[in-house]
């Protein structure tokens, strides 16, 4: 069952011969967009709709697969091929995890996104490309990079609240169970960000822990459910979200020098780390906010900061923040 998504999903679809890249936190839910934009595809009979998941930097392979041909075809044939074993058709390419290819581009000097390039401005085949970090970096902050208005940026957050709702509610009156009232749902909702992935799980554990022959889910349940070791597993990993060592570890001071706060701007950030005799350049550190607010982690609000998660927060609050920080200073001064 999917959820949401419908005015990404109907931009994207309605577009035309326009590109597009997704971008968002692992597990935020773009493998399931991309899978939705191919069935939805498969309507079309003027669209030959390939996905193509990839496991590593290699994408040739993948390609090739996709349409049936040689495993060792070249790229030009590969190219050359398209279309003519259903003459008419547009092909669209859905790439899922492109972050490792994208990386390798741009070591080897983007030599296949640029003839992607190439192929789709002669009208031969569009591209979705759906990643986290590297998509982003590449698309955002490297002017070489062939991705930059190559294609229509879309970053993927939480989802609307209805759909949350639904994601919610659902699933378990299929199990012929309810919640004790809407509140419940909502608090449910509020704590996990309105993140469709924390929603799943913290219903998996509300399921594991209800008591047998109980049809009635209480504050109570959903309370334990987002303490559960399931949630705060699936919200742990944070601290190395990029990468790129210099930016994690940045990230982690941010994080552990801002929780506390409802709200702040980059000027905040600056003065904590000056006020700890750290100094990064501003767009290093722009780098960083993006990174956390493509994670999902930080939101922007009234034009600054905030926690997008609250129990997020509150997992970090309870690990000493403080000295944390100290921590991750000192190793970064070493």
């Amino acid at each position: 069952m999917f959820y949401g998504r419908q005015s990404l999903l109907q931009r994207i679809l309605q577009s035309g011969s326009q590109n597009h890249i997704i971008v968002g936190a692992r597990q935020i839910g773009k493998s399931s967009i991309l899978k939705e934009i191919y069935r939805r595809s498969q309507k079309d009979l003027d669209i030959q709709c390939q996905y193509v998941n990839l496991p590593g930097r290699e994408i040739k392979p993948h390609l090739a697969a996709a349409l049936s041909l040689p495993l060792d075809i070249d790229f030009s044939a590969l190219f050359e091929s398209m279309g003519k074993n259903q003459p008419g058709k547009k092909i669209l390419f859905l790439i899922d995890e492109a972050d490792l290819f994208v990386k390798h581009e741009a070591k080897s000097g983007y030599n296949i996104l640029n003839l992607f390039r190439s192929y789709s401005d002669r009208g031969r085949c569009n591209f979705i490309l759906a990643g986290f970090w590297e998509l982003y970096e590449n698309t955002v902050f490297d002017f070489t990079s062939p991705l930059r208005n190559f294609a229509e940026i879309s970053i993927v957050g939480g989802l609307e609240f209805q759909a949350c709702y639904d994601l919610a509610v659902k699933p378990m009156e299929l199990l012929n169970l309810t919640y004790e009232n809407d509140s419940v749902v909502e608090k449910l909702i509020h704590e996990v960000g309105q993140r469709a992935n924390l929603i799943s799980i913290a219903c998996d554990a509300i399921l594991k822990n209800l008591k047998q022959g109980k049809k009635t889910i209480r504050e109570k349940e959903v309370a334990e459910a987002l303490d559960s070791e399931e949630v705060l597993y699936a919200i742990r990993g944070w601290e190395r979200i990029t990468g790129n060592h210099n930016i994690d570890r940045l990230n982690r001071m941010v994080v552990f020098g801002t929780i506390r706060m409802n709200r702040f701007a980059i000027e905040d950030v600056i003065e904590i780390l000056d006020r700890n005799e750290l100094s990064f350049h501003p767009e290093t550190i722009q780098k960083s906010l993006e990174s956390l607010k493509l994670a999902s982690i930080l939101r922007t609000l009234d034009g600054k900061y905030a926690y997008s998660v609250p129990i997020f927060q509150k997992m970090v609050l309870k690990d000493n923040p403080e000295s944390l920080f100290q921590i991750e200073k000192e190793f970064f001064v070493k």
